[in-house]
């Protein structure tokens, strides 16, 4: 315990930061549970809670896929884990007044189509996609180009409305990547709010940039980023401590 103490967070490896952060993750999807999201321990949708939704044969497809894909390769780095676990936890009860709701998305989701997170707002219900990186957003952005102008999907969704929480698949969702430098992460796990302002204004700059940067982007996708665009613009100051 003694050398734990001394260790100072800067120094923490990815899988130490995941664990010192497993007991909020946890409580945040016993929270999500109680607002009527079926998400597992990790935040993660669950794709069993979507019998009745579809096919019975075609869940248990795509179950079989992810383990079948997880078996040909690594499972994910700690480091991926840990970018998601602050991406959950951050959106949800640390950054943007708690007005949006971020949900890891399923394996078959996150394996086979790309995306890390489900983020709604709460307000209006506008679903966005989000991945993570530590890599600078306008460099991964020319990786993702043909998800950003084509918009991307999510099978195994959440979504809000007047009505509550609803089961549904999504396509043509904008793309908004959410990055944290390598060497930031413990600070950002020791307080989230060190990652605020810079994040508020990626994702305004990306809503901007991604539509006119890329010619090509869908219609749909296109006004879907300026409608993001117009509610981070809304979104009122950051409180400072």
């Amino acid at each position: 315990m003694k050398f734990e103490k001394e260790r100072s967070i800067e120094k923490l490896t990815a899988e130490e930061l995941v664990e010192k952060l497993r007991p909020e993750l946890e409580g945040e999807a016993a929270r999500l549970e109680s607002l009527g999201f079926e998400v597992g321990e990790d935040c993660r949708i669950d794709p069993e809670a979507f019998h009745g939704v579809l096919p019975v044969g075609e869940i248990e497809g795509d179950l079989k896929r992810v383990k079948e894909t997880e078996k040909r390769f690594e499972k994910g780095s700690a480091e991926g884990e840990l970018l998601e676990t602050l991406k959950t936890l951050g959106v949800n009860d640390h950054w943007f007044g708690g007005r949006f709701v971020s949900l890891r998305t399923a394996k078959y989701d996150d394996i086979f189509n790309g995306v890390d997170n489900l983020i709604i707002d709460t307000k209006t219900f506008e679903p966005i996609a989000a991945v993570d990186t530590t890599i600078n957003f306008r460099d991964k952005a020319k990786e993702l180009q043909r998800k950003i102008e084509k918009g991307s999907a999510v099978k195994y969704g959440f979504g809000l409305s007047e009505k509550g929480v609803e089961k549904k698949s999504y396509k043509n969702l904008p793309l908004f990547i959410i990055s944290f430098p390598k060497n930031e992460l413990g600070k950002i796990v020791e307080d989230f709010k060190t990652a605020e302002e810079r994040l508020r204004s990626d994702l305004k700059l990306q809503s901007e940039l991604f539509p006119r940067e890329f010619k090509n982007t869908n219609p749909e996708v296109k006004a879907a980023y300026e409608r993001i665009g117009k509610i981070l613009e809304e979104l009122p100051e950051e409180e400072s401590d």
